[in-house]
């Protein structure tokens, strides 16, 4: 090997080696979105690691450099002197809610406290409050140390009786979850044209061949696409069999379910699905998982829960998740106080329900609805069987493997040319 070759070999290694160090870092996408987390730059894109769930970005799509700051503690101080000299209880929440999002719980209540000083009724201080300090429970029990309130006996939990209702997950009771197919489809069905987030793709060579064949496309046009761009293309075209679009791989999420588990699933499981409720005996057909929830196929599950569970309440049936009217979903209805909201969540025996927002102008609530407006439009037909735990009636799920995305790329590639780029650029 000669000089030249062997220093930029040697020059590689070194720019791969510290792509592998991820620094905590803020950005701005092009459509004003503020991301912040563990940061990793690589040519093309930028990737974000938040609650141990990766999102890729491309570089197009942001605005400006990442920003970075040697540590969480000297972000948190760099935000707070930005603060305005007479701040709003909401500044210091929306402080509190990014240390929640990092995981420092601690300073995340410090700021809820400083934002009840301003505020001391603030209902949105409250419930930021409970999810906190429920997810720091979580984790501490998941790290195996435990905090009992003061004057509290350990005792063993109490063991049900015969013939006692289970929840799936429970001791004695296998829980049942989606299988890796199940999921691809979801990413799939779930991706849109013009997601910020690309998610990283497999498409095998025997699949494109056929889909060029099938197409009478230009084999080296198709080619010179980004995966993620032939990926598309085969997964919205109806012409496609079903059986070969299964074989495109999804290994990340899409941007809405990559927002679900930043921050949507965060809200619901500890909110609605702790052991007294939704997440425990006194669960009634509405059963979510609160264990290992970072986890593919428990984050899936509950996903696929919440858009198929639906209930009736006098002559009229609801969704838990309405992609047509999200603000018809139960889902928002019981986020809301009682006060607030058509439709009231049924009381629970021995306990005060608390619900995640005070009215719909609260983040919570608002949090919600948007997220429901990233959903794909339709009904969440997966084309799978899958039977809600709990006995929950679900939403039909009759086989469409053929049918196409609702944003799908119209009319289809003319024969002999390459289709127009679409899905973004090509995580690596």
């Amino acid at each position: 090997m000669n000089r030249r070759l062997w220093w930029i070999s040697a020059a590689a290694v070194c720019l791969s080696t510290s792509l592998l160090f991820a620094r905590q870092g803020v950005f701005k996408t092009r459509d004003g979105k503020t991301i912040e987390g563990d940061i990793e730059e690589k040519p093309d894109q930028v990737i974000v690691n938040l609650h141990g769930i990766r999102t890729a970005i491309n570089r197009d799509n942001i605005d400006g450099q990442v920003e970075y700051f040697d540590n969480i503690e000297a972000r948190y101080q760099d935000k707070v002197a930005k603060l305005p000299k007479k701040p709003m209880a909401a500044d210091r929440l929306a402080i509190a809610r990014w240390l929640y999002d990092v995981k420092a719980y601690d300073l995340a209540l410090q700021e809820i406290e400083e934002a009840k000083k301003i505020d001391p009724n603030n209902a949105d201080a409250a419930t930021l409050e409970q999810t906190v300090v429920s997810q720091r429970r979580i984790e501490k029990s998941r790290a195996g140390v435990t905090t009992p309130a003061p004057g509290t006996v350990k005792n063993p939990p109490a063991i049900p009786g015969p013939g006692a209702a289970k929840p799936p997950g429970a001791a004695g009771e296998k829980a049942r979850y989606l299988t890796p197919g199940d999921i691809n489809i979801i990413r799939q069905m779930e991706w849109r044209e013009n997601d910020t987030t690309v998610p990283r793709v497999t498409v095998p060579p025997e699949v494109r061949k056929r889909y060029v064949e099938l197409k009478a496309l230009d084999p080296g046009a198709f080619a010179a696409l980004k995966m993620p761009q032939q990926a598309y293309y085969i997964l919205s075209d109806p012409a496609v069999p079903g059986e070969m679009k299964r074989e495109v791989k999804i290994t990340t999420d899409p941007q809405a379910l990559a927002d679900y588990r930043r921050t949507v699933q965060p809200l619901i499981i500890n909110n609605c699905a702790t052991i007294g409720c939704h997440g425990g005996h006194n669960a009634g057909k509405f059963v979510l998982f609160n264990n290992n929830t970072e986890k593919d196929e428990v984050a899936y599950t509950n996903f696929y829960i919440l858009q198929n569970y639906k209930q009736s309440f006098g002559d009229k049936e609801y969704s838990m998740v309405d992609r047509t009217y999200p603000e018809r979903s139960i889902l928002n209805y019981f986020a809301l106080s009682p006060e607030a909201s058509e439709l009231k969540h049924p009381e629970i025996k021995g306990q005060t329900y608390k619900p995640i927002a005070a009215n719909k102008g609260s983040p919570g609530y608002r949090t919600l609805i948007e997220w429901m407006k990233e959903l794909q439009a339709g009904d969440a037909n997966y084309g799978m069987k899958y039977d809600l735990p709990g006995g929950g009636a679900s939403k039909a799920d009759a086989p469409k493997a053929d049918a196409p995305k609702p944003d799908a790329p119209k009319p289809a590639p003319t024969p002999g040319t390459p289709p127009k780029p679409a899905g973004g650029g090509n995580p690596k």
